[in-house]
């Protein structure tokens, strides 16, 4: 199956992958020609986020569909991805480079995790019941955190929400979870909950907290918030953010990722 195989209207999945860590939404095919398909470009706040993943840039760009034919799923691995503007409307060209014109099995991992040790805090969906907590990492598939040693939820069904400091940006991220564990730890209850449904804000504000730290932010388990450490490592991926959410059809493929909304995210590990 090639590229320009997949059908218009067909759902995709985009994966950008910095090292180990991974963010991953959804997107609609659009148009297509040989070797490139145009789709829809991520919404956030109602603006597009703008994206150049290009060869070099520190950002590898997968793309994962089902095979229309087969049912299976299958993905092509380390495309070209830009942002272009067509008759006013920005979406997102994607090319497959050199021999990697067919597609391969889907393997992809979602188990990567990030710490970031934010408070926060945990609500029953079915009631009033709320407990203080810190959060102490986020994943593709989950989050983990950790309440009071007493802590007895009355439900599987639990809604954590907490804030995080990026460079100045207030993320402010509510997220739908089943409780899947509970473990002692230290005088306190580690919980481990797997996410409910899809929440693109939460994986673009993983994908945001990683690029972010590495320009020199760090999560301390002493901290209930980020601090910038004083470093002279420049980012591979830069975040740079546009005010406007209008298209900039001169854009060139830059290192990282650019949103209309000054809104940049992170990395995942695995919620065992």
């Amino acid at each position: 199956m090639r590229l320009e195989d997949l059908l218009v209207n067909q759902t995709i999945i985009i994966q950008l992958v910095w090292g180990d860590q991974t963010i991953e939404f959804q997107s609609d095919v659009i148009e297509k020609d040989e070797g490139i398909v145009h789709v829809t470009a991520y919404i956030h706040n109602g603006s597009e986020l703008q994206l150049n993943i290009t060869e070099g840039a520190g950002v590898i760009c997968n793309v994962f569909a089902d095979n229309s034919a087969t049912g299976q799923r299958v993905s092509w691995r380390n495309v070209e991805l830009t942002t272009v503007d067509k008759n006013g409307t920005a979406m997102y060209c994607i090319k497959t480079r050199g021999f990697n014109h067919f597609a391969n099995p889907d393997d992809r991992r979602q188990n990567e995790r990030t710490l970031i040790y934010v408070k926060g805090r945990v609500a029953d969906k079915y009631n009033n019941d709320t407990a203080s907590v810190t959060v102490r990492d986020v994943s593709g598939v989950g989050v983990a955190f950790y309440a009071p040693e007493n802590y007895s939820p009355s439900s599987q069904q639990v809604i954590v929400t907490f804030t995080d400091d990026i460079d100045g940006k207030i993320f402010e991220v509510k997220v739908e979870c089943s409780i899947s564990r509970m473990n002692a730890e230290s005088g306190q209850t580690l919980v481990g909950c797997q996410l409910v449904g899809e929440n693109r804000d939460y994986q673009l504000y993983r994908f945001i907290k990683h690029l972010r730290e590495k320009s020199g932010y760090k999560a301390s388990a002493g901290d209930s918030k980020n601090t910038k450490a004083e470093t002279d490592v420049e980012a591979e991926v830069e975040a740079e953010v546009v005010e406007t959410p209008e298209v900039d059809e001169s854009a060139q493929g830059v290192e990282g990722v650019t949103e209309d909304t000054s809104e940049e995210t992170a990395d995942s590990e695995e919620l065992e």
